[in-house]
């Protein structure tokens, strides 16, 4: 998985609600944010603070560079484009302009690779059980299975049986998460599954975290995906709404 090269060093996680984060941190300390969140998998979160960063600073190409790195990585690949040009075109010094100019290089062979989402909303027929609902997915392209839909849930989860069915190999040194279930806090790592897809919409590179799970599905459709599109879950009609942001 190709990384990203931050120019500056991740500081802590702030854990006061995004609304007073953009009224009260200055460009850098929202930059700051956003990378703290983009290391621990939270792509939606680090967009938002980079674009914050960006808001409040135009005319710093960093801003626009990291902003871009975090839509590559929620498959927003038109908006990424737009954030990589607009940082070249701010004609950073040479170190930063290199990067912005082969992340663009990357971003074409990989948005190729997986495609442009569709323009129109998608509805995901969903199944329920228990009071939840759960929807069919493919992992990796070729793994079916069946995940429970979280709109509150930070992440991705599949079980460590499935990740080794996978072929995923999950580092000692990979971050710990802490997910809240009906069992208790249960501990997991994040990992990267290659792609997951919902119907039509397929999303590249998803954090997921891999921990123990006891339940008669197999993982958890969270916000590392849902969190790419504007998600909308219809009981009434039974279906998941699925559009492109």
């Amino acid at each position: 998985m190709r990384r990203v090269v931050f120019v500056l060093v991740a500081m802590a996680v702030m854990t006061l609600p995004a609304v007073v984060w953009a009224q009260a941190q200055t460009p850098a300390e929202a930059n700051e944010a956003g990378k703290a969140a983009y290391a621990r998998g939270d792509f939606a979160m680090a967009e938002r603070q980079f674009a914050a960063a960006a808001g409040a600073m135009p005319n710093e190409p960093l801003y626009h560079y990291h902003r871009g790195a975090s839509l590559v990585r929620l498959g927003r690949f038109a908006e990424a484009r737009t954030a990589y040009e607009r940082a070249l075109a701010l004609k950073p010094a040479p170190p930063l302009g290199q990067t912005v100019q082969k992340a663009l290089q990357d971003l074409g062979s990989q948005s190729m690779r997986i495609g442009s989402p569709p323009a129109d909303p998608q509805e995901i027929p969903l199944q329920s059980l228990n009071g939840v609902w759960l929807a069919d997915v493919t992992l990796n392209g070729s793994r079916r299975a069946r995940f429970l839909v979280d709109t509150g849930a930070s992440y991705c989860t599949i079980s460590p049986a499935l990740a080794e069915e996978l072929g995923m190999a999950i580092s000692s040194s990979a971050p710990l998460v802490k997910v809240i279930t009906a069992n208790g806090v249960v501990e997991g790592r994040l990992a990267s599954l290659q792609s997951i897809q919902v119907g039509t919409m397929e999303a590249a590179n998803v954090t997921t975290a891999v921990q123990p799970l006891d339940v008669p599905f197999d993982g958890v459709l969270g916000n590392t995906f849902l969190g790419r599109y504007a998600a909308t879950l219809d009981a009434q009609r039974r279906v998941l709404v699925l559009k492109p942001r």
